[in-house]
């Protein structure tokens, strides 16, 4: 896994040694878009065709015939895509880009897949998958975060010391799947039924602005060749070519209380009205009544257009999914009802794909929050992001502290 051990001595290192840290390939690239170093003449400095700071197909390349493979990863760029007024606002969009430039917030979500090999090849057999919200080290290397690092916030509604912990879940991985299907999860130990929550600071700062809540995330799209082992995606330039693409889920509940400082609202309000004028920051996500975002005097953009579960009984039964039929928010590339797959009774026992892979992903619900049909409110956004990825060392070690407040030197 990802560390920062030397291997001593001169020459290649031997198989099996500890690596050093940011192992990197290709020619230094100083167009790309990070505001805190290492820049060049560094191990660390951005490289290749996504500005990786460490390469892990070199990584790879030094391992034993038998070792398992370590693939970690920066999301250098997320860009949501199917919440054109609110979130997908040209303005915001910078805003994300800038965050990005330094690894903070919704732009430092690290991923590490622990993979089996067998004869120096890829080969079926269990493996772990860690996805959460990172911070950067200034070195060139970045760290998930422990168990008790997260601040209790009370009036925020966050209280647990480890809701920004990156869960190390159990796997089973094909080799001959590509994508996200390479990977599997077993639905009975999955924990991303729950929420999961990660800190926005305030800019240039470790004073924290807000949180976002989440639950179910799943990545769309993802290159399991070997071409996408350092970059997923790339950098022309001037701006990013995503190739990769992820789904979450933000209840409407959970993201309701804490302030987003360069908007004075809610993520809830935002997800739902889009950037409010003063005299309508007031207006409540949860009670103000639901209405068909375009018509007269409706207030908003976006309606709600998934049902999450709200308690542990629920966990265990379901997912956040969607369920609102018809395509009410008029998206480009939203799914078929049929593809929705969702029922009109809520579900009495859990709806395990591994036992039956075509059962309902869970009950439908209403947008509107009229109870038509005898349905639940919808009460959750899907959130649909774009990204691009780069090869990272991720410290063995998780972080106990807040992220450190870098410079911007490092040439």
């Amino acid at each position: 896994m990802g560390g920062s051990g030397g291997a001593g001595g001169g020459g290649a290192p031997q198989c099996g040694a500890d690596p050093v840290a940011c192992q990197n390939v290709g020619d230094d690239d100083l167009t790309c878009p990070y505001a805190v170093g290492p820049f060049m003449a560094d191990a660390c400095a951005p490289k290749g065709e996504c500005c990786h700071r460490s390469s892990n197909q070199a990584k790879i390349d030094q391992l034993c015939p038998d070792d398992p493979m370590v693939l970690e990863y920066r999301v250098t760029s997320a860009a949501p895509s199917n919440h054109p007024r609110s979130t997908s606002l040209p303005i915001l969009k910078m805003g994300a880009a800038t965050r990005a430039t330094t690894c903070a917030g919704d732009q430092c979500l690290l991923m590490r897949f622990v993979q089996p090999r067998a004869g120096g090849m890829p080969v079926r057999g269990p493996g772990t998958t860690s996805i959460a919200i990172g911070r950067y080290n200034c070195d060139g290397t970045y760290s998930f975060y422990d168990d008790t690092v997260a601040p209790a916030r009370q009036a925020e509604g966050f209280i647990d010391p480890a809701r920004w912990n990156a869960e190390e879940t159990e796997t089973m991985v094909d080799p001959t799947l590509e994508g996200p299907a390479r990977t599997k999860i077993p639905w009975a130990t999955n924990t991303n039924r729950g929420i999961t929550t990660s800190p926005f600071f305030l800019s240039g700062t470790s004073t924290i602005d807000w949180e976002v809540a989440t639950s179910g995330f799943e990545l769309l799209a993802f290159d399991t060749t070997a071409e996408g082992r350092d970059c997923q995606g790339r950098w022309n330039g001037s701006e990013w070519e995503t190739t990769g693409r992820y789904q979450t889920f933000a209840p409407i509940a959970e993201n309701a209380k804490d302030v987003i400082d360069i908007v004075s609202q809610s993520f809830c309000q935002l997800l739902s009205f889009g950037v409010l004028d003063q005299e309508d920051r007031g207006m409540d996500c949860l009670e103000t009544p639901r209405c068909m975002p375009g018509t007269d005097g409706c207030k908003y953009v976006k309606l709600p257009d998934s049902l999450c579960p709200v308690d542990d009984a629920q966990r265990d039964l379901f997912r956040c999914h969607l369920g609102a039929l018809g395509n009410p928010n008029a998206e480009d590339d939203y799914p078929s009802d049929a593809e929705i797959n969702c029922t009109a009774a809520a579900p009495a026992s859990a709806l395990n794909p591994d036992v039956d892979p075509s059962v309902s992903k869970g009950q439908c619900c209403d947008p509107l929050g009229a109870g038509t049909g005898g349905l639940p409110a919808c009460n959750a956004f899907r959130i649909v992001n774009e990204l691009a990825a780069a090869a990272a060392e991720i410290t063995t070690a998780p972080a106990s502290t807040f992220p450190p407040v870098c410079s911007g030197t490092g040439m």
